[in-house]
């Protein structure tokens, strides 16, 4: 019975050496849960940047559509428009992009711009309001603005809308910068947390260990106080 209890303490004992330490379990711990704050940081900072590229660019390509409605002309109870060289312009400063345009009123139809540019806004459209949305065209994403507003003209009854994409290279590679100087920003945080953590837990569990090898060295029996 003896030799089963002596057996069985020596079978503990070369399990509990076997277990990982205090130790690295504390540190396996904190660099998991590091982990995972970075990567949902990650995922924000992809979401966020992706959202600040299409506000900055939205800016340019309203403000070339809005150049473009301020040059809407009525001449002989028909529509026209005279685009100017500003409006193309604002949109030149994403300068890897390529725009498409296209013009149209409820009442004449087709005026000017790309003919296979055919697009409706996926909501509801009001008049006076953009409205910003993507859509696939001639085998890329694009993303583009639709202005419809009512036409003022004594003549002329309906609506006139205006519609105008720029490609998406500037954003996606603005976007690309934002989320590569931030990840670099979240890794460098992660290790510099993952070296205080594992300095920290040497600094307090470093008198547990002390206590462990003084109760190591103690004989069998030995009662006195550490």
């Amino acid at each position: 019975m003896w030799q089963r209890s002596a057996d069985l303490a020596e079978t503990e004992a070369l399990e509990l050496k076997k277990a990982p330490s205090l130790r690295k379990r504390f540190i396996f711990a904190g660099t998991g849960v590091i982990a995972v704050i970075a990567l949902i940081a990650i995922n924000l900072v992809f979401n966020y940047s992706q959202r600040l590229a299409d506000l900055s660019y939205d800016r340019l390509l309203l403000s070339a559509l809005l150049q473009m409605d301020e040059n809407i002309l009525a001449e002989n109870d028909t529509l026209s428009i005279d685009i100017p060289w500003s409006a193309f312009s604002t949109l030149a400063q994403a300068n890897e992009d390529r725009i498409f345009y296209r013009v149209e009123s409820s009442v004449e139809g087709y005026i000017t711009g790309n003919k296979t540019l055919m697009s409706k806004p996926p909501s509801q459209s009001e008049l006076g309001k953009p409205q910003f949305y993507n859509q696939t065209f001639s085998g890329e994403v694009i993303r583009l603005v639709w202005l419809e507003r009512a036409v003022t003209e004594a003549n002329i009854q309906g609506s006139v809308a205006i519609l105008l994409g720029q490609t998406r290279l500037s954003r996606e590679t603005m976007a690309a910068s934002i989320t590569t100087r931030a990840i670099q920003v979240i890794l460098l945080i992660a290790i510099v947390a993952i070296i205080l953590i594992m300095l920290g837990s040497h600094l307090v569990l470093n008198p547990l260990h002390r206590i462990e090898e003084l109760l190591e060295e103690r004989q069998p029996g030995d009662l006195t106080p550490i």
